[in-house]
């Protein structure tokens, strides 16, 4: 009996090394130049038949406070995913915009199949209180997104639909500058027409198309043209899978139980989580207890390493 309590409080030991020098490596990819920000909706799976889940959507800002951001999300698949607006259509409790003064979510397409977010941290400057906005930080939280999955999918097109990140997209910070956008002079020609001359002088004009109509007199001027560079502003797009149910304890959604989904857990339960690397640990619960707790942690344990029963 000792000698199988030594083992189990081994392995649990072997899990807060494996947490601990996780964050250690280095990654694979160093970017010298890191972008200023980076909107990142991540891929999941959801089991079918579900209502007012949550989808969950992560902010890098890698030098500027942002004080207002927008975007809209699209699903190309509203047989597989339609976007809930029962309440407000989104969730903040919790996230980087807690406290932001203005926030809202429409239904643009009134079908649920596209959804457009936006906020502002101090939208009324007069009211003597300053929500100053999300300060630089990485891979936070910034909002949750209720959808739906349907009852009986269309197979034969497959199980997966796509969220993209489309237009309106930009980002601004407290001075109202806009993020990451590159402004052009231009030229541009107003052409004229005179409608009524009274000697030498014109007396009433009107603008028309220079290039298939007769005109009397140019306007040549100059203007800003301003485009938001994608690759310093980066819209991460994601998906999401609807299958017959979840896998319990696939916390990193890889379709199978493994020590990354222990270590999933023990970050969870001891490091604040990893929701970005680990987007089902909430569902790694038994029991119906409603979220993880160390009764899972050692049923985990007891799985991966001692020939114990699959979670469930």
């Amino acid at each position: 009996m000792n000698s199988i309590a030594g083992c189990f409080s081994r392995i649990i030991l072997f899990c807060f090394l494996l947490v601990s020098f996780t964050g250690l490596i280095p990654s694979s990819v160093v970017h010298a130049d890191p972008p200023l920000v980076v909107l990142d909706v991540v891929d999941t799976s959801i089991a079918l038949g579900q209502n007012n889940v949550y989808i969950s959507v992560f902010l890098s800002n890698y030098y500027d406070t942002i004080a207002g951001f927008q975007f809209q999300l699209e699903v190309d698949r509203p047989d597989l995913v339609t976007f809930n607006f029962d309440n407000d259509g989104f969730d903040t409790t919790g996230t980087l915009l807690s406290g932001f003064e203005y926030v809202q979510a429409i239904d643009t397409s009134l079908t649920g199949h596209l959804l457009w977010f936006r906020c502002i941290a101090n939208a009324d400057p007069f009211d003597g209180i300053n929500t100053p906005g999300i300060p630089p930080q990485q891979e936070g939280l910034v909002v949750r997104l209720p959808i739906n999955t349907t009852v009986s999918p269309d197979t034969t097109a497959g199980l997966t639909c796509h969220l993209t990140i489309v237009s309106p997209f930009d980002f601004s910070d407290p001075w109202g500058n806009s993020l990451g956008v590159i402004t052009d002079t231009l030229t541009d020609t107003i052409y004229y027409k005179c409608v009524q001359w009274e000697a030498d002088s014109c007396l009433e004009w009107i603008m028309v198309d220079g290039y298939t109509e007769e005109y009397d007199s140019v306007y040549i001027y100059d203007y800003l043209s301003g485009y938001l560079d994608t690759t310093v502003v980066i819209p991460s797009h994601g998906s999401i899978t609807v299958v017959d149910a979840i896998l319990v304890c696939d916390n990193d959604d890889s379709g199978d139980i493994t020590i990354a989904d222990l270590t999933c857990l023990v970050t969870y339960l001891f490091g604040g989580g990893d929701p970005v690397r680990c987007p089902l640990v909430e569902y790694c619960c038994s029991g119906g207890s409603g979220e993880p707790n160390i009764s899972d942690l050692t049923m985990l344990v007891n799985y991966l390493f001692t020939g114990g029963p699959p979670p469930s």
